[in-house]
């Protein structure tokens, strides 16, 4: 590829992997020669050290929880900082709707000096999707990737034909400012099937929120879950669960209103 840019960073935040998978995805169909990894979660990355090279393009990837980017993931993301170089942010929801996350994203990449480029929302099996109750189960699959091979040709042809780029302006991204608020919620977490349990330690080293302790006895910090189910989905003995009135209700609704599939949207 002909084009003054370096590298390509793929930068993510993703608790159950789906997320990880849509930016590696995209990055990978770019096909640049450099390309750079970074977990959001992983606070002892280079990523928070130094500006991100002007010369670079990010592909910054966030789940959706509740219509808006989770409060620890903005936290991350604030950390930041560009120096004019390109990105394309983009959301991966569980199949209800993306809401105001794409804009909030496109706000807070901008914010830490980033030039937006394009944009784009994509579908993942939800966090409380189950055999029992499936929420875009299996997502994304192949169409899915097939769509982010279409989105990165777009960028590649977007970066090959010019050699100053249009930016993508906030008003042709979905969403509402002020953002809706982040809802009130329980004080819960996932809870431990003892019997089932063989502390392996897995749920605490996969937990983004450091909000699992494994010794004697699995210990949660339910002040500092999150919700992602990391720990339920990696298990190995489905010792995991989350199961209570609240998130059954939810699980419910997401069942019997979010099943018609969704398609990923794309934005230049």
């Amino acid at each position: 590829m002909e084009t003054s840019l370096s590298k390509v960073n793929l930068i993510y935040f993703s608790a159950t992997g789906n997320t990880k998978k849509i930016v590696k995805a995209i990055g990978r169909n770019l096909e640049w020669k450099r390309t750079v990894e970074h977990n959001l979660a992983d606070e002892e990355s280079d990523l928070f050290q130094h500006k991100i090279e002007r010369d670079s393009l990010s592909i910054i990837g966030v789940p959706v929880y509740r219509g808006r980017v989770p409060l620890l993931v903005a936290e991350k993301l604030q950390k930041l900082q560009s120096d004019g170089s390109l990105a394309v942010p983009v959301v991966v929801y569980g199949n209800r709707h993306f809401d105001d996350a794409l804009l909030e994203l496109n706000d807070m990449v901008t914010g830490c000096g980033f030039k937006v480029m394009a944009a784009a929302a994509f579908i993942g099996e939800h966090s409380y999707s189950s055999e029992e109750n499936p929420i875009a189960h299996q997502r994304p699959d192949k169409e899915d990737m097939e769509q982010c091979r279409s989105f990165a040709r777009e960028i590649k042809i977007k970066i090959q034909e010019s050699t100053s780029y249009k930016m993508l302006h906030r008003s042709r991204l979905p969403g509402n400012y002020p953002f809706k608020e982040h809802p009130a919620i329980p004080l819960l977490s996932p809870e431990t099937l003892v019997d089932d349990c063989i502390l392996c330690g897995i749920c605490g080293e996969v937990c983004p929120a450091d909000a699992i302790t494994v010794s004697a006895e699995v210990l949660t910090k339910k002040e500092e879950c999150i919700w992602c189910c990391a720990c339920v989905k990696r298990c190995p003995t489905q010792a995991r669960v989350f199961k209570n009135e609240w998130i059954d209700n939810f699980v419910e609704m997401l069942t019997t209103h979010c099943q018609a599939r969704k398609e990923p949207a794309c934005f230049f």
